[in-house]
């Protein structure tokens, strides 16, 4: 096989990953489940069974029918190899933005297996024999498979399974993120807070935003830096004018927080209902650190998760007894005391 086939098939493959995830993403009203700090149970087992498994079939079918109708039959050679590069581009990229303690292991292997080898099969029975891609009145017996095999999809697609094995991988990730960070930034972090409910928060805010932002992507972001093309930089994803290291974005993120919490007891201390619980409280210094509903959901639904594991016995509040009272310093440059 030629090195332009090879590259044919590795783009197709890139191109493949890509199509994959954008269509995935469009199906969550089918109960795609995309792999996420805050996935639940999967709701759909069987339309994600069947989506990950024949969507790279039905890729390389397509293709080789192109391929074909394009007189471009060689590089149909070994065109299952595009299943092949398709389930190491996403392995590799899970691996690369270190959430492989969020993955079900042995499904992922086993999907890749299955994959492999139905991409094999189908271009050794199917694709490799011209006609056998094109369809055959005379074969109406196959369609009546496809209705019994829709009608079974839609049985087992409502089975529901135990959330207990993704509650338990989140949880592992959580646990693995917050040590480390904690080990990383104990000292950036306990110099300048002593709450432990912003504590909690401010090891949420970090174990969220890297996640969506993982060493790999904050590398590419200093380059795009350099060129004028990112704003925020740095494990807490802190805006800046200036290259950064993550110690750095721990300590400014830090001081923005405590900055905010202060600036809003200083702004509200002469209103009465401002603030009647804490949530409402956690939920502004939040939104004033990123704008978005769904974050500010999301991370408070991390706070809860490291304060039960790692601040339970504390009897620390963000709203202080007498608040109104204290003297609130706000400085300059966004470091602030209490």
């Amino acid at each position: 096989m030629s090195w332009d086939t090879y590259t044919l098939h590795f783009g197709l493959a890139l191109l493949q990953f890509i199509l994959i995830n954008i269509i995935g993403k469009q199906s969550y009203s089918k109960g795609y489940m995309e792999l996420s700090i805050f996935m639940k149970a999967d709701e759909a087992p069987m339309f994600n069974f069947i989506y990950r498994i024949f969507s790279p079939v039905v890729y390389i079918i397509i293709i080789s029918v192109i391929l074909y109708a394009l007189s471009m039959d060689i590089y149909v050679n070994s065109i299952y190899l595009i299943s092949v590069y398709y389930v190491a581009f996403r392995l590799l990229f899970n691996l690369a933005l270190g959430r492989a303690k969020l993955l079900d292991w042995n499904k992922e292997l086993l999907c890749a297996v299955i994959i492999i080898f139905i991409s094999y099969f189908i271009y050794r029975k199917l694709i490799v024999v011209r006609s056998y891609l094109f369809p055959d009145m005379q074969t109406i017996g196959n369609e009546l498979w496809l209705i019994i095999i829709f009608f079974l999809y839609e049985l087992f697609n409502n089975i529901k399974l135990s959330p207990r094995d993704t509650e338990k991988r989140k949880s592992k990730y959580i646990d693995y993120k917050f040590l480390s960070y904690q080990h990383k930034y104990k000292s950036i972090i306990e110099d300048k807070v002593t709450n432990a409910k912003l504590k909690a928060l401010i090891y949420s805010i970090m174990i969220y935003e890297s996640f969506n932002r993982p060493k790999l992507i904050r590398m590419l972001e200093v380059l795009l830096f350099k060129v004028g093309h990112s704003k925020t930089l740095g494990i807490m994803q802190v805006k800046t004018d200036r290259i950064i290291s993550d110690n750095k974005s721990v300590e400014i993120g830090v001081n923005k927080i405590l900055y905010d919490y202060n600036n809003i007891l200083k702004e509200y201390e002469n209103k009465e209902d401002m603030y009647k619980s804490e949530y409402w409280l956690e939920r502004e210094i939040i939104e004033r650190y990123n704008k978005g509903n769904q974050y500010a959901n999301e991370i408070q639904d991390l706070v809860g998760i490291v304060r039960a594991s790692y601040f339970s016995n504390n009897e620390d509040t963000l709203l202080p007894k007498d608040w109104k009272k204290q003297n609130v310093v706000i400085s300059n440059e966004g470091q602030c005391t209490i």
